[in-house]
């Protein structure tokens, strides 16, 4: 950390520090994220890299210095500040929750908490909780923590054994949270990706893309292409509205209304076999819904939705 960013670090904290009323706690977690906004907002040309513990350090030091109280709860430490009107200006969010008419204004580094990974300290990107004590973080944080560690970073807790991957699973609500609050996130991360991509192909290293790229959340309606059409009868889902990652494939769209089909007790023949269809076209089984989108397969669609349709024939025709 240069001594530039460090002097930012003290002109950051001494605007906490005048005296005021309202007197709050943040850990260093906390800190590190609200003064990476702040150097965003007031040098938003110059890139800086920042070291958690190095970091954490010059946070110590600097929080000396000042003589910034502290108090400890269990492991952590917590630095007290003063919040006053000279603070700087936070993006705000709208509390629904309140009656029309008296709507409450905060800030959104108050949920910062439940926006940010606790692995990089940065906002959100593929959300992915563990089962096991349901902590969220970053997908390719996660990943890279379970390469040498079969346990949560934040409790402890053993995940598994020998596969801790086997106990992710991602948490598209989450995301889609930090995604309306925070538009720019996965718009960035695509960018940033395709960055890296191009640069790995250059150099002619390894393709991480079925690992680490950001999915895109496909909004799907399905329904059954109707007794004028279907080679076998059959009916329409009672959900029709589905959500899934763009490197689902058709495939696994087929077997969603076999099985849910199933759930609802129509019986279709041992011989039916199910095919999904856009537009009137047949999509290969091994098509993913990203190859949709690429190659212009996605013809109608209803309220933002991409409308599918399913069909069954007899795997007996030839």
């Amino acid at each position: 950390m240069s001594s530039a960013v460090l002097t930012s670090l003290e002109e950051f904290l001494k605007r906490y520090t005048i005296p005021s009323d309202e007197v709050r706690f943040f850990s260093r977690s906390h800190i590190f994220i609200a003064f990476r906004a702040y150097l965003t907002d007031v040098k938003p040309h110059e890139i800086v890299t920042m070291d958690f513990e190095t970091f954490t350090l010059q946070l110590n030091k600097v929080a000396e210095d000042l003589q910034l109280n502290t108090k400890k709860m269990g492991k952590t430490t917590y630095f007290e500040f003063h919040m006053n009107n000279t603070t700087l200006p936070a993006t705000e969010i709208t509390n629904t929750t309140t009656p029309a008419g008296d709507e409450e204004k905060i800030n959104i580094q108050d949920i910062n908490i439940f926006l940010c990974c606790k692995l990089c300290c940065g906002y959100l990107v593929d959300a992915t909780t563990i089962t096991e004590c349901l902590h969220s973080f970053c997908k390719s944080c996660i990943l890279k923590h379970f390469q040498l560690h079969n346990s949560c970073p934040i409790c402890g807790v053993v995940v598994h054994n020998t596969t801790p991957v086997s106990g992710l699973k991602p948490d598209i609500v989450l995301q889609d949270i930090v995604n309306k609050l925070l538009p720019g996130i996965p718009t960035g991360e695509l960018h940033h990706f395709a960055e890296f991509e191009e640069a790995a192909a250059l150099n002619g290293k390894h393709n991480y893309h079925s690992v680490l790229k950001p999915y895109r959340p496909c909004n799907i309606y399905l329904q059954w292409v109707g007794p004028d059409v279907g080679s076998i009868q059959a009916i329409d889902l009672i959900h029709k509205y589905i959500r899934l990652p763009d490197h689902a494939t058709v495939a696994h769209i087929s077997q969603f209304v076999c099985n849910k089909l199933e759930q609802m007790e129509w019986v279709l023949p041992q011989e039916a076999k199910c095919f999904i269809q856009s537009g009137g076209v047949t999509l290969p089984p091994f098509f993913t819904l990203r190859n949709i989108y690429e190659n212009s397969l996605d013809f109608e669609s209803k309220n933002g939705f991409l409308i599918l349709e399913y069909d069954f024939k007899s795997s007996l025709q030839s």
